[in-house]
């Protein structure tokens, strides 16, 4: 016993054994529990997300809110009310003149855009990637319980119609027998 306890003679030793029998223990309780243990850690991941991004947004609300202020504080000075007036009104203080600078220089080039063709492709090669990816998210769905499989699916291999060989087929001229040829040749 002694010896079994302290390692020698070539045998694990007890505390090993006891150890390894434990986690196996635990692996079959976890596995008997139907891995409802493992369920909130992608659901705490997803809380996680969900408050960063809330985090993020607040963040980003924040900014936008200190360059509204920033943007009022300006149009109530002097000279917010008259570049208001002016960009918005299109008034102008007496005397000046209201005009548009239009730069002269080459004729403008149209922008290059791709062709009818190479466009219509783009958007079918689209649609059909977006399509695949509803067909997958749809199977993932199906596969993890959120939807029911569709039970109303059509068959593409409709049956064949029977075939007798006394009808109009063309076989009621062929000797009766096995079906094999008489010639001794068999295909």
């Amino acid at each position: 016993m002694r010896g079994l306890l302290s390692g020698g003679g070539g045998r694990p030793r007890l505390s090993r054994i006891v150890l390894a029998w434990s986690a196996v223990g635990v692996g079959a309780l976890a596995l008997s529990l139907g891995t409802n243990c493992l369920r909130p850690v992608p659901r705490g991941l997803h809380v996680s997300a969900g408050i960063v991004r809330q985090s993020r947004e607040y963040q980003q609300q924040v900014r936008d809110n200190a360059a509204l202020a920033a943007e009022l504080a300006f149009l109530r000075s002097d000279e917010g009310t008259r570049w208001a007036a002016w960009r918005y009104l299109g008034m102008v203080e007496p005397g000046w003149q209201v005009g548009r600078t239009v730069e002269s220089g080459p004729a403008s080039v149209a922008p290059k855009t791709r062709p009818r063709r190479v466009q219509e492709w783009i958007r079918r090669e689209g649609e059909a990637r977006a399509r695949q990816v509803r067909d997958v998210g749809e199977t993932l769905a199906t596969y993890l319980g959120r939807r029911s499989l569709n039970p109303a699916a059509t068959t593409s291999n409709a049956g064949a119609p029977q075939v007798s060989k006394t009808g109009s087929d063309g076989l009621a001229g062929a000797a009766a027998g096995d079906g094999q040829p008489t010639d001794g040749n068999y295909y």
